[in-house]
């Protein structure tokens, strides 16, 4: 694939359902359709009562205005100095009290207080912390946001993560801090299966801070409705998920909104209810046998909706992330017919991902395996674009080709080959693979590798996406095949 544009949902253990409730009836018993694919990609053929708003936490403001310099400039003589202002916007006032830590990458473990090596506070007067005598190396500063306040330069984090990289040849690193009060609020509606969800906790992405606080407002009331309020400014998509008792998990679909400073959006989370299922398993073909893998798998539904501009499928919508049983086997129901994709790796990493997509029909029992050989493809990448930014390696069945590209289709280039992919590279290597044509790609992009920053980057993006492939034959189950990606093709400029 171009890059990994679809979204998923929490893992989730097994064995699972993906969806059950008690406010909706089962669904019928439903005909099963049983496929049994030797190929990794082949498909299976069918016969409230608002709360009141909650004011953000305030900000302790240096009365002293004389002092709102930048930060401070003295140079330590045995090491650098970190350091940085914190400070409202658009005022400019200094915020004192802000308590700030200082991580060592080279420290971190499973926790972050693994890497801590510096705690302070910004100062009164100044609004100014400070970090001295650290030797070279990768550091972040990190601050927790206040509630009801954001950053002006990442405005969806709850969190200030900084990254800093002390050189031997500098001593002096500034990281300014810009707060400005979060007014925006949204309401809406919890659906599942087109109806209201009462009394309902969720995360909201890209939002989920708000939802982590101990006093929650991503609950649905009596009516399924809810409100959050304190919200930054932010114009893209939403998503909700849920979590359930039985440890399912599902992702809403996608809501395009505008969240203005000082006004109100509504918004409808729609949670599908189908009559559709899909179970299958995991396995391994070795001396024309097939043997079940028995590591846990993990299992990824998504449906493919439309893209709005271009007409092609995209796994941006609705999606389901759970994981197979010990025995390599896994259930999804209730299902909604529609095209999807089903992408499967290994939960302790290790391998490639595989991925199918095929189009199911509403009340059919699909049963869809994943057959995977002992062959695998290494491919060295040469001559990598000086634009790259983002860069990915994936595998397609057969002999394709991306080019000819022009400005006008490029994006929709780009999501029919993330429907189409099957496999992602574990660094350097596609695995699991069975005999037959594969052709590999290598992908430069100049920017985050997702359509939005593509459209973003404007006319500059068509110009330096750069792609770069190699056919590949496989004749034997235990073969590895070496390839050399190294001659970027990109959209001739006019």
């Amino acid at each position: 694939m171009f890059a990994k544009i679809s979204i998923a949902a929490l893992v989730v253990t097994a064995p699972f359902v993906l969806w059950k409730t008690s406010s909706v009836a089962d669904p019928p018993a439903a005909p099963v359709v049983s496929v049994q694919s030797p190929a990794l990609n082949s498909a299976p053929t069918p016969p409230l009562d608002a709360p009141a708003a909650t004011p953000p936490e305030p900000l302790l403001v240096a009365t002293n205005q004389q002092d709102q310099e930048s930060a401070p400039t003295e140079v330590a003589e045995a090491g650098a100095t970190i350091s940085g202002r914190i400070f409202k916007s658009p005022t400019g006032e200094p915020v004192v009290g802000q308590k700030v830590k200082l991580l060592d990458m080279s420290l971190l473990g499973e926790s972050l207080d693994s890497a801590v090596v510096g705690e302070t506070e910004s100062k009164a007067g100044t609004g100014i912390y400070l970090f001295s005598l650290y030797p070279p190396g990768r550091y972040a500063v990190v601050m927790d946001i206040p509630k009801g306040w954001y950053l002006v330069a990442h405005s969806t984090s709850g969190q200030l993560f900084e990254m800093v990289e002390v050189l031997p040849s500098e001593n002096q690193y500034v990281v300014d801090v810009e707060l400005t009060q979060a007014t925006a609020t949204l309401t809406g509606t919890l659906l599942i299966g087109g109806k209201p969800a009462p009394d309902t906790s969720f995360d909201l992405s890209p939002f989920r801070s708000r939802c982590d606080e101990e006093d929650s407002p991503c609950v649905t009331d009596s009516a399924g409705r809810f409100r959050v309020d304190a919200i930054p400014p932010f114009e893209g998509d939403l998503q909700a998920s849920i979590d359930h008792e039985d440890g399912s998990s599902r992702v809403s679909f996608l809501v395009p909104v505008w969240l203005a400073p000082n006004a109100t959006s509504d918004v409808a989370f729609d949670f599908s209810w189908g009559t559709t299922s899909i179970e299958g398993g995991v396995y391994r073909q070795v001396d024309g046998k097939l043997k079940p893998l028995t590591g846990r798998w993990e299992v990824i539904y998504s449906r493919l909706e439309p893209d709005p501009e271009t007409g092609v499928p995209t796994g941006n919508m609705e999606s389901v992330r759970g994981e197979t049983d010990a025995d390599g086997t896994f259930l999804i129901e209730s299902l909604k017919p529609g095209r999807i994709s089903l992408t499967i790796y290994p939960s302790s990493g290790g391998s490639a991902k595989h991925r199918a997509t095929f189009d199911i029909a509403a009340g059919v029992r699909y049963v869809k395996d994943f057959i995977l050989g002992e062959s695998a493809i290494k491919a060295t990448v040469l001559n990598k674009p000086p634009t790259t930014r983002d860069f990915f390696l994936t595998l397609y069945q057969g002999n394709i080709d991306p080019f000819p590209v022009t400005p006008e289709n490029v994006i929709s280039t780009l999501l029919h080959f993330e429907n189409i992919q099957i496999a992602m590279a574990n660094g350097d290597r596609f695995e699991g693979l069975m005999p037959g044509t594969y052709t590999v790609i290598a992908a430069s992009w100049p920017c985050p590798a997702n359509a939005a920053s593509a459209r973003a980057m404007g006319e500059e993006f068509f110009y330096t996406f750069g792609v770069a492939r190699a056919v590949v034959n496989i004749t034997g189950y235990k073969q590895t095949v070496n390839v050399t990606l190294d001659n970027f093709r990109f959209v001739p400029r006019p």
